[in-house]
């Protein structure tokens, strides 16, 4: 199938499972291509979304708790009030998107990249961000605790002393 039939296929899967209450849940629909796409309120738990394309993807208060997510490419996506409780997204590219309000519950986020996302209210209680690309001034305007795994932010590279 030729990549513009593919999308035609998508949009038509989309508009379906819209219409059916917004479930697509347990699916796999891995290394597919949804950018642009609007998933908003969509039911995706358990969904295989791995290596997926979501680059400006519509999830605001999609549910994907329990989904793989692992390499997705969510740049610019807007996951705002998303459920990803107990997601996989390790090693992620979320660079500038909207998580705010986002509930990332022990998730996994190992090497996920997270610079220039926006994460006011973001629940990252209990999430791993081993190795993650974030700043502390981001998870400053997270809700973060004692089960937060953080990244070691003194690993990194320093310029030399004058």
């Amino acid at each position: 199938m030729s990549a513009a039939r593919d999308r035609k296929f998508l949009t038509l899967i989309i508009a379906a499972v819209k219409d059916n209450r917004g479930k697509l849940v347990y699916t796999d629909l891995s290394d597919l291509d949804f950018t642009g796409f609007d998933l908003r309120g969509m039911d995706l738990e358990g969904t295989n979304l791995r290596f997926g394309k979501l680059v400006r993807a519509r999830l605001e208060r999609a549910d994907l708790v329990g989904a793989n997510l692992f390499g997705a490419n969510l740049t610019r996506a807007n996951l705002e009030n998303a459920r990803l409780i107990g997601a996989d997204l390790r090693h992620a590219n979320l660079t500038n998107a909207k998580l705010n309000g986002a509930n990332f519950w022990t998730a996994d986020m190992t090497g996920a990249d997270l610079r220039g996302a926006v994460m006011t209210g973001t629940d990252l209680r209990g999430v791993n961000l081993t190795c993650a690309r974030v700043t502390r001034e981001q998870l400053a305007k997270a809700v973060i605790d004692h089960s937060t795994r953080l990244p070691n932010f003194d690993s990194s590279p320093r310029a030399p002393a004058p």
